[in-house]
């Protein structure tokens, strides 16, 4: 059979050449300005002698200069993860290309970029770089930095771009340049340590020389073959490195195909500095759109998407968008928008400051939700609704719920500062909801100063819980009024936008609050109250009714509350 390869493979690159003459004919002409006849050198290494030129590329095929269309597999190392050329990054790219991509200022958008970041990634400062490579240099410098120690620990056959410090491996037992490493700067021997994947002596070896400012790994190697991590070793090379002193960097650029958070999220990974970079996502993000639905049932969720495709062909759309979505989840959640509710100028006007208020007590304090959306559209018997994003806590810690608290009052609170200390029932859903949250941290809760023993009814005197749940929702009220006090323009500011747009992204409160000069998370001291206990996330419904009477005014409508729950170079405290 050996004797038999050569004449085979000889046959088909006769073959290859026969059927593919356009991308013969430009592999030709490629060397006259192109070394090696290609933009990068590794698009050299094709079986065909020459390799294939590409005309286009859509989802997950390409079509090459001869129509020939193939599966891509390799979807651009990770960079078309989400297909090549999706319709909606498109679209994306063209509308940001149109407010000019060359400038080198931030904007607005990078507030939420980051905030995103640190929420999938769990570490909260971040930096950005044009290249995975760039993100990883920046690393390598930071720890070097911050550590005063020289070397850099990889494990053999690792892939971090073409970081210099990478491109070693063993020869011999021994750190040598790996094949084709052309020119480094210095002997690799100087700048890097270089150990197998998934061998726990070897590594604690190196680290307790304690000169390694850090460890930069991918979570699985994935440029020699794919090697997965053997079981605990991840747990294991976090320990060695916290005990040597040692920051550790994880390379999250292949293992994103994990989900939104990567092989990091997926795993629990606890780095010190984490980098991404490639993919560009598009169309709709199924991953929030889950956090937005905590509690859809099948027939549920089997109805927003219905719901979706509705949409769409409602408004003539050649595809089911994001936006599609964003209108089931508001439309299954809290029925279907009532465009055509009378309501007067005077109750917009108390609807956008009373959302504005939810709004803003979400933004600005750190424990609470982030304010994905919030609208003055009416939808069933709400006249407005906050849309909070959702997480996948089992747990709710005392300031939490006291934010949350603090949040479904801040509604009330800033009606009585547009109306000067008046206020309109608009605040019934949301005084129902907090009522019952704060029942629970008093009689289920063990979290006020009734003690820890859960009470049932008839178990304690209903004087005393309805004493502690009135101080709870009553010092809500004040933290709430004096947080909106202290922010009155930027209040003012999202009210008066609200009642320009309707609807506002969390992206544009970021926006009005970077303008105005305000900091997020402005710091509001909760009680001191005992314990954290295991709960059931409350219910904080966020709505100003608005059914209109004959005679005027805004009528209570008898409905319960309905929550709505709504969810792209990072560091973390050394440990």
């Amino acid at each position: 059979m050996r004797e038999r390869l050569p004449g085979l493979q000889a046959r088909e690159e006769e073959r290859f050449a026969a059927t593919h003459p356009g991308s013969r004919e430009l592999a030709g002409r490629a060397h006259e300005h192109l070394l090696g006849g290609v933009p990068m050198h590794w698009m050299r290494k094709w079986p065909g002698g020459f390799p294939l030129f590409v005309r286009e590329a859509s989802g997950s095929r390409f079509v090459d200069v001869d129509g020939l269309e193939y599966v891509d597999f390799c979807l651009g190392d990770t960079g078309a993860m989400s297909g090549h050329a999706p319709a909606a990054t498109l679209r994306a790219i063209e509308q940001q290309a149109r407010r000019g991509i060359t400038l080198m200022l931030p904007s607005a958008d990078a507030l939420v970029v980051g905030a995103e970041l640190a929420r999938r990634f769990g570490l909260p400062v971040w930096q950005f770089a044009l290249t995975a490579t760039d993100a990883n240099r920046f690393v390598v410098r930071l720890a070097r930095h911050v550590t005063g120690r020289r070397y850099v620990l990889v494990f053999n056959w690792c892939y971090h771009g073409t970081v210099d410090e990478t491109f070693a491996t063993l020869v011999d037992g021994e750190v040598g340049p790996r094949r084709g490493n052309l020119g480094p700067p210095v002997d690799p021997r100087e700048t890097t340590r270089v150990v197998e994947f998934n061998d726990v002596a070897a590594l604690e070896r190196e680290l307790t020389r304690g000169d390694v400012a850090v460890v930069l790994t991918e979570p699985a190697l994935t440029n020699i073959g794919i090697v997965h991590p053997d079981p605990g070793f991840h747990a294991t090379l976090r320990e060695l490195t916290r005990e040597t002193g040692t920051l550790l960097a994880i390379d999250e650029t292949h293992t994103i195909c994990c989900g939104a958070g990567g092989f990091t999220a997926a795993h629990g990974l606890e780095p010190d500095l984490l980098t991404i970079g490639k993919p560009i996502a598009g169309g709709v993000d199924f991953t929030g759109l889950a956090r937005r639905t905590p509690g859809f049932s099948g027939a549920q969720l089997q109805a927003l998407v219905n719901e979706a495709c509705v949409d769409a062909v409602r408004r003539d759309l050649a595809e089911v968008t994001a936006e599609c979505f964003e209108h089931a989840v508001a439309t299954i959640a809290m029925g279907r928008a009532r465009t055509s509710a009378l309501v007067t100028d005077h109750d917009r006007e108390v609807t956008a400051w009373h959302e504005s208020g939810h709004t803003l007590a979400a933004y600005l304090q750190e424990q609470a939700d982030d304010p994905v959306q919030v609208t003055i559209i009416p939808r069933g018997p709400a006249g407005g609704v906050t849309w909070m994003s959702g997480n996948d806590d089992q747990f709710l810690p005392r300031r939490k719920a006291h934010a949350q608290l603090v949040t479904a009052l801040a509604g009330r609170a800033a009606e009585e500062i547009l109306l000067d200390g008046e206020f309109t029932q608009g605040a019934a859903g949301d005084l129902q909801s907090a009522t019952e949250l704060a029942t629970s941290m008093a009689t289920r809760y063990g979290m006020t100063r009734l003690g820890y023993q859960v009470r049932r009814a008839g178990s304690a005197p209903a004087q005393d819980v309805s004493d502690v749940v009135e101080e709870l929702l009553g010092g809500a009220h004040t933290a709430a009024t004096k947080l909106l006090g202290e922010h009155r323009t930027f209040l003012s500011a999202v009210a008066a936008e609200l009642l320009a747009e309707e609807t506002l992204t969390l992206a544009d409160v970021h926006q009005i609050a970077t303008s105005l000069g305000v900091a997020r998370h402005a710091h509001v001291p909760s009680p001191q109250l005992p314990g954290q206990v295991r709960a059931a996330k409350p219910v904080v419904c966020m709505e100003i009714p608005s059914e209109v009477h004959s005679e005027g005014g805004i009528s209570e409508p008898h409905t319960e509350g309905i929550s709505a729950a709504a969810d792209p170079v990072g560091a973390g405290p050394q440990s």
